[in-house]
């Protein structure tokens, strides 16, 4: 089996000319830049979605859209602790301790990596509902309001949804118990026990890496695209009816 696909590039050690050692440069600095910007604010924006959370849930504020911007509030809550978690993981701890590469280590690994593109996923797709309801609510003059019940169930059948389109995504990662010297090249290790770490799974190679495209083309269409083209034509819907009304 070729563990190569053709359309990426894998060697990133092989060439050493000008514009690698720049790229190179400009990657460390955003890395350093990154890690300070999420340690930084990513405990702010808990907070602020907590809050914000705390409010949607007075009685006065209940309601059908309260509730799907509760979800939404909830989804960023949740992607940015899984987020602050995964960089203070990866930046105060070292690869070199088995400690730090347990079978629940890497369990969260991928729970993170995938939930947290899911769950930014699902608030873009909430997002959508809300102005699909706003420009049926404009359009019939206000009588369109859901129930309750009915949000909650369009909001777990679209998590639902995404989770099982990106059944894709969840195989193409796996855990793999490889020797503790493979991760900590540069160090003499004394006992070279096996550790779990997160690596490709082998079925990503197969068929010339179908299961690599279609993990490309569900993050770049159901995750990102689509949402977004659906959010734009609704903002121009929602702009004609309002300047109707306003005549």
């Amino acid at each position: 089996m070729n563990q190569t696909c053709q359309f990426i590039s894998y060697d990133s050690q092989g060439s050493d000319n000008e514009l690698t050692s720049v790229t190179r440069l400009i990657f460390s600095i955003y890395r350093q830049f990154y890690v300070y910007f999420v340690l930084a604010f990513g405990p702010i924006n808990i907070i602020a979605n907590l809050l914000s959370m705390f409010i949607l849930t007075r009685k006065e504020l209940r309601g059908s859209y309260s509730s799907l911007f509760l979800c939404m509030t909830l989804d960023h809550t949740i992607v940015v602790s899984l987020l602050v978690a995964t960089v203070l993981k990866s930046t105060f701890t070292s690869n070199c301790d088995p400690n730090n590469n347990s079978l629940a280590r890497a369990i969260f690994t991928i729970v993170s990596q995938n939930g947290m593109d899911i769950l930014r996923a699902h608030a873009s797709w909430l997002a959508v509902l809300i102005a699909s309801l706003r420009f049926w609510a404009i359009r019939r003059r206000g009588s369109f309001i859901p129930s309750l019940r009915s949000i909650i169930s369009w909001c777990l059948l679209s998590l639902l949804t995404l989770v099982a389109a990106s059944t894709p995504v969840f195989l193409s990662t796996s855990i793999q118990w490889i020797p503790l010297s493979q991760l900590c090249r540069r160090r003499n290790i004394a006992d070279d026990k096996l550790v779990a770490t997160v690596r490709e799974s082998h079925w990503t190679y197969y068929n010339d890496c179908m299961l690599l495209r279609a993990t490309y083309i569900i993050s770049g269409t159901l995750y990102n695209g689509i949402p977004c083209l659906l959010l734009f034509a609704l903002s121009i819907l929602l702009l004609r009816q309002l300047r109707q009304k306003s005549r």
